[in-house]
């Protein structure tokens, strides 16, 4: 049993979510404070294994200065588990849930699919003075169902959800009786061994204790204790060692030996990505040998919602620790803010999370066309001729956007520009012009390797992930860049694109606007580029060219590009030179775009 749809309504940022989660993984995308950790803790509210806090008013999605949670709609968090065409709901799942089972028959009409919602409800109660939770099942249209409504402990032990925040604190976890380590430790069972160990401890006790002169003074001290209070005589003794048996496993703890080295020490004094490691382990024990011990359920299908799983990781590591989680059994949600783990992923198990005026927006790319119905059981044609993405173009994402430049979804904006040389220029340029780094701008420069646009294109589509973007293109290939945005669903005359002059490539318009002379002297000011550019010239075919055709030539080798590109930009910043127009112009867009003031 996995969650199909997920709907939230007023709490926090979630104003009105409606997302479809996929079955197995589900990657959690956006900039900081976009909602990612709030989704994760309306499941945890909704379907939590072990929740505890309530809700609080600060829970409320606050709408005007004058917002009041007591006076505002309730916060709801609707979620829905339906079966497969592959996989149906059970005899034994029919049976509990009953009348709180509805039936797809739109999308599946010859046999349709069987689903429930649950909602869990949070609103503030006038007559109990305080803020109440109820679950209960609803219909298809959120509407309470009029009878058995009430969910219960049965219902809720089909799909556990657990949830692992970012804060994983490896100290609690080995202490804390209540955590997945104090928990595998509490069920290991030493009974037949107990007259044994405690044998031993005592034997242990007598080797560390006796013969010590301190530890002799600190018992006599102890004594006075004993006729201070009047207490029985020999009732106080020292013990090293826990003796009781249910004691004696409290201090186990997890060692790890130093490499080339035979120290060992305790988890809690390594570094905090092994920390983090060793906690995200203990948990996946936990399912595997204690969690089929445990539920009551035999049908139980673990949920897990990891927030931020990279977190102080190294960046191989973090590529295991993603494989390693999509082994877990049952549906994972994971938040992260790592490339390394979003280049694993398939794209349409992404989820990208945006903040629009205060409200969580979310976005993924949908499997078919938006003008197409899909519906179980039709030709296979029909779902190959209707996908969003084509097979071609699944590629092209995974080879140019998810391998190369998977920092796109964590974007603002991405710019894409024909390659390297404009990339350079463009990164050093925008803090001398916006006063502020691309980075701080949450913008993404994007070389695309001649004009591959149309991946970045199709995945920036409304209809997907919503992403700004805007072009830099180069004046020769203005049709392929006009046949990419009619292919990507856009109109080819969209404003989104600036183009260099007809026949001019990013150098020559430098040329252009600037001057022979001002391009020479650039090249000049730069060791390297002027040791090149004295060596070429030099050359035997080259010796006898004019000096502005030579320079052209000299400009349109790609080893010298980039070099060319970094002194242009260290020139313009240094004497604070005036922009070519179209460099101007696209970077007041994108000043407008991502919203400075």
């Amino acid at each position: 049993m996995h969650i199909h749809k997920v709907e939230i309504f007023n709490f926090r940022s979630h104003k009105k979510t409606n997302v479809e989660l996929s079955e197995n993984i589900n990657v959690l995308i956006g900039p900081n404070n976009a909602g990612k950790t709030s989704f994760l803790h309306a499941l945890n509210l909704a379907i939590g294994w072990e929740r505890r806090a309530a809700p609080t008013e600060d829970d409320f999605y606050a709408e005007g200065k004058d917002f009041d949670p007591k006076n505002a709609g309730p916060l709801k968090i609707i979620v829905e588990f339906r079966e497969t065409p592959e996989e149906s709901f059970s005899d034994n799942i029919v049976s509990v849930f009953g009348n709180a089972l509805r039936f797809d028959k739109t999308t599946y009409p010859k046999n349709p699919i069987k689903f429930f919602r649950i909602c869990y409800e949070c609103r503030f109660d006038r007559e109990k003075g305080k803020f109440v939770e109820n679950r209960y099942f609803v219909d298809e249209n959120n509407k309470k169902l009029v009878k058995n409504a009430e969910v219960k402990k049965e219902h809720l032990s089909f799909f556990p959800f657990f949830y692992i925040p970012a804060l994983r604190d490896i100290n609690r976890e080995i202490k804390t009786k209540g955590s997945f380590w104090g928990r595998l430790k509490s069920i290991i069972d030493y009974s037949d061994k107990k007259d044994q160990i405690e044998g031993l401890i005592r034997k242990i006790d007598d080797i560390v204790l006796s013969g010590n002169e301190t530890v002799d003074q600190l018992k006599a001290r102890l004594k006075e204790l004993e006729r201070s209070i009047k207490i029985t005589e020999d009732a106080i003794s020292l013990q090293a060692f826990a003796r009781r048996s249910w004691e004696i496993l409290d201090d186990l703890n997890i060692y790890l030996k130093l490499p080339n080295t035979n120290l060992s020490l305790p988890i809690s004094k390594h570094g905090a990505g092994t920390q983090n490691i060793v906690v995200l382990l203990i948990f996946s024990a936990y399912l595997e040998i204690l969690l089929p011990k445990i539920l009551e359920n035999e049908e139980a299908t673990p949920i897990i919602g990891i927030e931020e799983p990279e977190a102080h990781v190294h960046p191989h590591v973090q590529r295991t620790l993603f494989h390693q989680i999509s082994r877990l059994k049952g549906q994972k949600i994971i938040s992260t803010h790592s490339p390394y783990i979003v280049e694993q992923a398939d794209i349409y198990d992404y989820i990208v999370f945006r903040l629009d005026n205060g409200i969580t927006k979310l976005s993924k790319i949908p499997r078919y066309k938006k003008s197409f119905q899909f519906r179980y059981g039709l030709p296979e044609q029909a779902y190959e001729h209707n996908k969003f993405l084509t097979k071609e173009e699944e590629l092209k994402i995974k080879r140019f956007i998810q391998y190369r430049n998977p920092e796109l979804f964590f974007a603002t904006l991405f710019l894409l520009c024909e390659g390297d040389t404009e990339k350079i220029f463009l990164e050093r340029i925008i803090p001398y012009y916006l006063k502020r780094t691309s980075g701080e701008l949450g913008i993404s420069i994007i070389p695309c390797n001649g004009k591959t646009y149309a991946p970045f294109l199709k995945i920036a589509h409304p209809d997907a992930f919503n992403i700004k973007w805007l072009i830099l293109s180069d004046g020769d290939g203005i049709n392929e860049v006009k046949n990419a945005l009619s292919d990507a669903g856009y109109d080819p005359e969209i404003d989104n694109v600036f183009y260099l002059p007809t026949g001019m490539d990013f150098e020559k318009y430098m040329v252009d606007f600037y001057g022979k002379e001002k391009i020479l002297d650039v090249i000049n000011q730069h060791n390297r580029l002027n040791s090149l550019w004295e060596r070429y010239k030099n050359q035997p075919e080259n010796r006898n060219l004019p000096e502005e055709q030579l320079l052209d030539k000299f400009l349109d080798k790609d080893k010298y590009k980039v070099l060319f590109s970094e002194a242009m930009a260290e020139c313009i910043e240094k004497h604070s030179l005036e922009l070519p127009e179209i460099i101007k112009k696209l970077l007041d867009r994108l000043k407008r775009e991502v919203e400075i003031i």
